[in-house]
């Protein structure tokens, strides 16, 4: 199989993982509330390896909470999704170095 499908398909993989994760909080009241900062590591792990490819998982998993849980969407986009495509993106650009 190419590279660049596998990395496709490994970031709409973490796309879901990252959607499920968030809206955890709005459908499992209380012990959801624990599951929903994890949606940072799938978007992370995806712009680590590319950034290009986070940016789309990030886009991905915006639409995918638009399906699944919209009131999700007004903290994802702004807070979890935006820390995890940051975080990455600097270990990707630092290659992993403890400057970040």
């Amino acid at each position: 199989m190419n590279k660049k499908t596998r990395k496709l398909i490994a970031s709409s993989i973490f796309a879901c993982m990252a959607a499920i994760l968030q809206a955890a909080g709005g459908y499992f009241p209380g012990i959801g509330y624990f599951f929903s900062p994890l949606a940072t590591a799938p978007v992370l792990l995806c712009s680590m390896f590319s950034i290009p490819f986070g940016a789309m998982s990030y886009f991905l998993t915006m639409m995918l909470l638009f399906i699944l849980q919209p009131t999700e969407l007004i903290v994802f986009p702004f807070t979890t999704g935006l820390l995890g495509l940051g975080i990455g993106a600097s270990f990707s650009f630092f290659k992993g170095f403890v400057k970040v």
